[in-house]
């Protein structure tokens, strides 16, 4: 899940999303969030497309969620 929502600190987020919540990370712009999921996911296998990443920063919505399981 991606987020625009702000919050005080993870833990708040944790409460929030408490049986799915994986790691917070900290804010980024788009460019950064892409940089980081080429560097740690070299796989190739993103929990979001490039597009989708893009789209989300350039609309209104506030929550972005993967359909790719992680387990």
């Amino acid at each position: 899940m991606l987020s625009k929502k702000g919050y005080n600190d993870w833990r708040e987020i944790q409460n929030e999303y408490y049986e799915k919540f994986k790691a917070s990370l900290v804010p980024m712009t788009c460019e950064e969030l892409i940089s980081y999921f080429e560097a740690d996911y070299k796989d190739g296998k993103w929990p979001f497309t490039r597009e989708n990443i893009i789209s989300f920063f350039e609309e209104n919505e506030t929550i972005l969620y993967s359909d790719r399981k992680l387990l």
